[in-house]
């Protein structure tokens, strides 16, 4: 009988964050279909006057100027804010598909980091760089949701959202392996509430449950690579292994073969235009969907210039 696999550790996951984009082939099609599935949601959401009064800062008034923004409204926050309140525009309804789960995370901060780079004069992450960040976020929820080990019970069903976005976001932020391994071990330090019957969460708390794990793993990222100070950048560069994770890849593999349900991408084109109906005019929903029609030409578009598009007041 073979031995069971040794438990994923932190630096495995790390170390599949750090690879370097060619060693992931990402599923371009189910990628893109997820992303535009889960924006129709949050713009169907957001009508619902309970969804849309949890959209915002925690605090307020606390917005950020040439902050991330929010799709569907005006707002500009800081990009943890932001994370959490597309995530729960876009979870108001259900869905436990992993890259709606955790596109809050990557999505905000992708929208921050590209505004960052144009004041800079320096290019922008684009919607392909969106589209891999998500799909590795998505293998990673999956395959630590498949470990044995995985806790059981209502508190900790999004443990597994909050350490993919962690580490996804580290990368994201430019932290090397000993950065997103710190990101990911702070996300899942943040534990497990006791099975107690006091502790279970009250039913409007399942609406954004996910939102909140994103979220907090946006800011597990945040910390850590505030904590690691300046990084070897050697040790920051993308790893390169075999590019189905094998051999060279060892425990890698898990990650390689955690493969999220797919979406249909002419289902989900279809969700997402009449999605745009009560929130924009003609000529914006043309605009918006001539973009993201084409696959090619979606990928290559920056970051900004696709959320500048989504927004109101914009």
């Amino acid at each position: 009988m073979a031995d069971a696999p040794a438990p994923l550790a932190n630096r495995d996951i790390a170390r599949f964050a750090a690879l370097a984009p060619d060693a992931v082939p990402v599923r371009g099609p189910a990628v893109h279909g997820a992303l535009l599935a889960a924006l129709a949601a949050a713009f169907a959401a957001l009508a619902d006057p309970d969804c849309a009064r949890l959209v915002g800062p925690i605090v307020p008034g606390a917005t950020l100027a040439r902050g991330a923004r929010v799709p569907g409204t005006s707002l500009e926050l800081d990009p943890v804010a932001a994370a959490f309140s597309l995530g729960v525009a876009v979870g108001w309804h259900g869905g436990r598909e992993p890259i709606r789960e955790n596109l809050g995370a990557p999505f905000a901060l992708l929208d921050y980091l590209a505004r960052r780079a144009q004041e800079l004069g320096r290019p922008a992450p684009t919607i392909d760089g969106l589209l891999a960040a998500l799909d590795r976020a998505a293998r990673i929820q999956t395959a630590l949701e498949a470990e044995p080990g995985y806790p059981e019970g209502a508190g900790s069903t999004r443990l597994a959202v909050r350490v993919a976005s962690a580490a996804i976001a580290a990368r994201l932020l430019g932290g090397g392996i000993a950065a997103i391994a710190v990101a990911a071990t702070d996300a899942w330090r943040e534990g497990v509430p006791p099975p107690h019957p006091r502790a279970q969460p009250v039913a409007p708390r399942l609406t954004w449950t996910s939102a909140e794990a994103s979220s907090r793993g946006l800011a597990c990222a945040f910390r850590a690579l505030a904590s690691a100070g300046a990084e070897d950048p050697a040790a920051a560069a993308p790893e390169r292994e075999r590019p189905d994770g094998g051999e060279d890849g060892g425990e890698l593999a898990r990650f390689f073969t955690a493969t999220p349900p797919a979406i249909d991408l002419p289902d989900a084109l279809e969700r997402f235009a009449a999605s745009l109906e009560p929130w924009f005019g003609a000529p914006r929903r043309a605009a918006i969907l001539s973009c993201v029609r084409d696959r090619t030409t979606f990928a290559a578009m920056p970051v900004h210039e696709f959320v500048a598009r989504l927004v109101r007041n914009a």
